[in-house]
This record gives C-alpha cells, sequence and structure tokens, in this order.
C-alpha cells in the first residue's frame, strides 16, 4: 500500500500538512496538488485556523513534476495552446492556494527551487531555515516558473533579475533579507518557531483571519497579479518551444534526467551571484 502524499495534523487550531513525496523531493504533480487541496478542505471542515505546509529536511519542493518520458504532467509537448491550458491549471492551484481563508505559512527547508518558488509566493507568510537553498535554476533551460512576474513585486526588479539571468540560489538568510520570506531561523529552531507563530495566530477569530487576509491579498489583485501570472504562462509556454528547452528535453529522453541537468549546470559550476557580489575590499 503506497504511502498518502501529505499527512494532515490539526492541533490548537492549526493544521500542519506536510508533502511526503520524498522520492521526488515533493514535486507538484497533480496528484500532490490535489492532495494539498483536499487536505487544505479538510481542515476547515474540521475548524483549522492556520496552516503550516512543510515538506521534508531536504526538500519544500523541487518544483514541478519532470518525467522525461511524458516530458513532464504539465507541459503539453507539441501543441503551444495546449501547453497554455496545462499550465493554467498550475496556476489556477496556485491561485487557489493563495485564496485559502485560512493563513497559510509555508515552512521552507532544504530546496525549494522552480515551482517550489511558485508555492512559496503562493502563502501568506514563509519562514525558513538559514539552510535552505531557494531560486529558479528552471531558467537555465526548462522554462519560468508560474509566478515568477510575482518575483519583482516582492523584492524588486534588481534582485529578480539576478535571479532569473543566472538561475542561482540564494540562502534562507538572504531570503530572509530580501524580503521573499518572513525570517530565516536555524534548522533545528525551525519546527518550534513556525508552530508557536502559527498558534499566535491561530488566537485571532477565524472570521477575522479570513476577512483580514482577504484585505492583504486585494492589494496584490489590485496591482494586476493574476493578469502577471496568465502572462507567466503564456511566456511560460513560449520558452518550452525554445531551442534551449527542447535540447534539454532530447538530452532528458536520450541520456537520463541526471545528465541532461548536470550538463545544464556545469557552466554555472563557478561563484554565484551572491559570491561574486560579497567579494572584495570592504570599507
Amino acid at each position: 500500500m503506497s504511502m498518502p502524499l501529505v499527512r494532515s495534523v490539526i492541533e490548537d487550531g492549526v493544521q500542519t500538512i506536510q508533502m511526503r513525496s520524498d522520492e521526488t523531493r515533493n514535486a507538484l504533480s497533480l496528484d500532490l496538488q490535489r492532495a494539498i487541496l483536499d487536505a487544505l478542505g479538510q481542515g476547515v471542515a474540521q475548524g483549522a485556523k492556520v496552516v503550516i505546509l512543510k515538506g521534508s529536511r531536504q526538500a519544500f519542493s523541487s518544483g514541478y513534476n519532470v518525467n522525461p518520458a511524458g516530458r513532464s504532467d504539465y507541459v503539453a509537448r507539441d501543441d503551444i495552446f495546449a501547453d497554455c491550458d496545462r499550465l493554467a491549471e498550475f496556476a489556477d492551484f496556485m491561485k487557489r492556494v493563495r485564496s485559502h481563508p485560512m493563513p497559510v505559512i509555508s515552512q521552507i527547508e532544504g530546496y525549494c527551487v522552480a515551482g517550489g518558488t511558485d508555492l512559496l509566493l503562493s502563502s501568506d507568510i514563509a519562514v525558513a531555515a538559514d539552510s535552505a537553498r531557494i531560486g529558479m535554476p528552471n531558467v537555465r533551460a526548462l522554462g519560468i516558473s508560474m509566478l515568477a512576474t510575482l518575483w519583482p513585486m516582492v523584492v524588486g526588479p534588481m534582485r529578480t533579475k539576478l535571479m532569473m539571468f543566472t538561475g542561482d540560489l540564494i540562502s534562507g538568510v538572504d531570503a530572509a533579507q530580501w524580503g521573499l520570506v518572513a525570517s530565516a531561523v536555524s534548522v533545528d529552531e525551525i519546527d518550534r518557531v513556525t508552530m508557536a507563530l502559527a498558534r499566535r495566530i491561530a488566537l485571532m477569530p477565524a472570521s477575522m483571519l479570513a476577512v483580514t487576509k482577504l484585505a492583504a491579498n486585494r492589494a496584490l489583485e489590485e496591482q494586476g497579479l493574476d493578469v502577471l501570472m496568465r502572462a507567466s504562462v503564456e511566456l511560460d509556454a513560449m520558452s518550452h518551444f525554445s531551442e534551449p528547452v527542447i535540447h534539454f528535453w532530447k538530452r532528458a529522453r536520450s541520456e537520463g534526467l541526471k545528465t541532461a541537468l548536470r550538463e545544464r549546470d556545469a557552466p554555472f559550476a563557478g561563484d554565484s551571484f551572491s559570491a561574486i557580489l560579497n567579494t572584495g575590499p570592504r570599507a
């Protein structure tokens, strides 16, 4: 009997949803997305007020589910319009997480990359381990992400472009300094800190949490978040038909995914942009 894709526990008004697809580092397959949404619905029905969404020590999420044999369960092979439609389903999942009536706190440990950053940005608050590794390496040869257009609103255009022009990863500490996450704490403390924060929020009446979340999200909506998400879908679909992405999938199918990823990342083995910008004499 296979293990459920998520584990949900409710205590003191706090629902903890743990993604348990360890073999894929919690890649956001369509099945995992459905499991998360089902668990969120059950939390509301059982009176939870706040959600903690977490993965494992090794990975919050490695992104969307990549399968060379079928290209992936989120990319249509030959039709750019079908590709847009499938990607729109993933964007809709992120929108449903964002609009969920309970506050959603993402607990970020290990890798949070590609589509994993979409899930981070869809949550209301994120707490990261200082050792977390966050970024969009997918831009090197796989496409962009569903919430790529939200990054400039969160960390500013220049930092967004540093991430997108290199595919480099940043630490949880850097993410906190940039405002991408609310705080970075040691991996030994993250469970305690995140739960303490969730319990503090759960002291609020559920109705007031729902309405204040609506108020805070309204600002993003008025700035055109849904329009920007649709733009990301269309641009991502366009990128899937570009030469670098086509070449990546050819290599993944002929030589295996690990080989294709290794070849993709090999030219970037030197210093990351963080190391480059933080070197040199300081006053």
